[in-house]
C-alpha cells in the first residue's frame, strides 16, 4: 500500500549523509502533501528506509531525520561508543532498540562486560543506561554474571544524581523478576542509601521507588 509521504521517504534515503534539517514547507513541496499532525502517525514508515525521524521543532518549523544504526553492522566497540554519544537522543534511542531486542533474544548478554563500562561515566545519563542494560540481561544470566557486578551497579543507588538513582531502582524490578535469589542482596543494599543528601523535593520520590521495589521482593 503506498503511503502519503512514500516520495519523501525515498528522497531521504537517497541522501549520502547522516542526518538532515527540512523545513516543514520543504516537506510539503517534496512529499507533495502539506505537513500536518497526520506525520506523526506516518513516521514509522521511514524506519523501512533506514533512516528515522528526530527531532520536532515546532518553533522552527522543521523536522531532523537521521540515518539508522544498524545493529547488524556494528562491531562491540563501535556500539559502546554510540552508547555514549555526544547526542543524548541518539544515544537513549540506541539503548532503547538494545533493550527492547533484549526482551526476547540473549544476543547483547555478551556484551554485558562493556555495559558494566559504562557504570563509571562522568554522565550520569550513560551510568544509568549501562545499569539499564546490564539489568535487561538477568532474564538471560545463567553464569551469574549480575551477581558479579552488584558491587559496582549498587554505586548507582547512591548517585549524586537523584533521577539516576530513581531510574536504577525501577529498572531492578526486572533483575527481582528473572534473578529472585539477588533479592536478599538487593534489599540490604538499599536499606543503606541515604536519603537526606538528596533535596527535599527529589528524597520522597526515591523513599517512593525503594518501597515499590521492596513491595515487590516481599
Amino acid at each position: 500500500m503506498m503511503s502519503k509521504y512514500d516520495s519523501l521517504w525515498k528522497y531521504i534515503a537517497e541522501q549520502k549523509i547522516d542526518k538532515i534539517k527540512l523545513s516543514f514547507d520543504e516537506i510539503g513541496q517534496i512529499s507533495g502533501v502539506e505537513f500536518n499532525h497526520s506525520f506523526l502517525n506516518c513516521k514509522k514508515e521511514l524506519l523501512a528506509y533506514g533512516w528515522k525521524v528526530g527531532k520536532i521543532s515546532m518553533k522552527e518549523k522543521t523536522v531532523i531525520f537521521e540515518k539508522k544504526i544498524e545493529l547488524e553492522n556494528i562491531s562491540k566497540s563501535e556500539l559502546i561508543c554510540a552508547l555514549q554519544d555526544k547526542d543524548d537522543k541518539k544515544a537513549y534511542d540506541l539503548s532503547m532498540e538494545i533493550l527492547e531486542m533484549s526482551a526476547f533474544s540473549d544476543k547483547y548478554y555478551s556484551y554485558f562486560e562493556e555495559f558494566v563500562s559504562l557504570l563509571t561515566s562522568k554522565s550520569s545519563y550513560v551510568r544509568t543506561r549501562g545499569f539499564q542494560l546490564c539489568c535487561a540481561q538477568a532474564r538471560w544470566d545463567k553464569e551469574g554474571k549480575l551477581k558479579k557486578a552488584l558491587p559496582t551497579l549498587f554505586a548507582l543507588l547512591h548517585d549524586e544524581k537523584p533521577t539516576a538513582v530513581r531510574g536504577c531502582l525501577v529498572t531492578l524490578h526486572e533483575v527481582v523478576l528473572y534473578q529472585p535469589e539477588l533479592c536478599e542482596i538487593i534489599k540490604e543494599e538499599l536499606l543503606t542509601i541515604d536519603l537526606s543528601k538528596y533535596k527535599d523535593s527529589m528524597a520522597p520520590l526515591i523513599k517512593k521507588d525503594m518501597d515499590a521495589l521492596l513491595k515487590v521482593m516481599d
